[in-house]
């Protein structure tokens, strides 16, 4: 574990490596069509696991009015994202340190006005977010559920977008309806899809290949699979005890998918990509 200050210094050695050309930026925003699929978990897991490869990585908790990031990183921070957009601190002031370095910017918990923020107050954000983001390898931007102005807003921000569903048919659904408000904004963002809680390898294969299938079709819109999440009750557990298996059970099969979506995200490519079509990671996650 770092120190208190880690965070901050991480942010200006970033800041000197951006000015000297030595940085990738890369954005990726973590989103769903509906909440309860293990969104914020998949979101702050990867952060951990990129953190952990030594990469600088801040996680940015944009669900506004609900944030839970923190609590699932078993963190309790002193200054959240209110305390920026009222003008009461700075971004590198609400940074709190999270596992394996991670920088972690929390959003505030049942706040209704910062879940629907006005066009001035978003233009604000993103100001103290522009100069913030070329000081990380990769800013992870854990967004609300749904299609709100708020979600998209970001959603077109990323660099490549993760949109977490489930094989439930309403997760489905709403992951489909999520992919056609972002393609009728920005046609051009990478979209992967990542199947969480899945039963099983070829019920996360069929799932994703269901959705890009009709995306292409009814959007023509390119979206690729990124990778699962086997169902698991280390999984649960480490919600329930605020312990990321990512940094706490690194063994472990979630832990262990986790760590190859990350590959996935550091490499830019998809699970199609692989010899198999994602068959490869059986020896990974069994």
């Amino acid at each position: 574990m770092i120190d208190q200050a880690a965070p901050l210094r991480l942010l200006r050695q970033g800041v000197a490596a951006a000015r000297t050309g030595e940085r990738r930026q890369e954005i990726v925003a973590v989103a769903s069509g509906k909440g309860g699929v293990g969104k914020s978990n998949v979101a702050l897991n990867l952060a951990i696991e990129l953190a952990h490869r030594g990469r600088a990585t801040c996680l940015f908790d944009a669900d506004l009015g609900l944030a839970n990031a923190a609590i699932l990183a078993g963190l309790t921070p002193r200054r959240t994202l209110g305390h920026l957009l009222r003008g009461e601190a700075r971004i590198d002031e609400v940074i709190a340190r999270g596992p394996d370095g991670l920088g972690i910017i929390s959003g505030c918990m049942g706040v209704a006005g910062m879940a629907d923020l006005s066009a001035d107050r978003r233009r604000a954000l993103f100001a103290s977010l522009a100069t913030f983001e070329r000081a990380v390898d990769f800013l992870v931007i854990d967004t609300g559920a749904g299609i709100a102005e708020n979600v998209v807003s970001f959603l077109e921000r990323a660099d490549r977008v993760l949109v977490v569903l489930t094989a439930e048919p309403t997760s489905m659904a709403d992951a489909f309806g999520l992919i056609k408000a972002l393609s009728e904004r920005r046609r051009d963002r990478r979209i992967s899809l990542v199947v969480n809680r899945a039963a099983s390898i070829f019920e996360a294969r069929r799932t994703a290949e269901r959705i890009i299938e009709v995306a292409l079709r009814h959007l023509d819109q390119s979206v690729d699979w990124g990778g699962f999440i086997m169902e698991d009750e280390r999984v649960r557990r480490a919600v329930r005890e605020r312990r990321p298996f990512a940094a706490f059970d690194r063994a472990s099969r979630p832990a262990r998918s986790i760590a190859l979506l990350a590959d996935r995200v550091e490499t830019g490519r998809a699970m199609e990509d692989e010899e198999g079509g994602g068959e490869g990671w059986r020896g990974w996650i069994e």
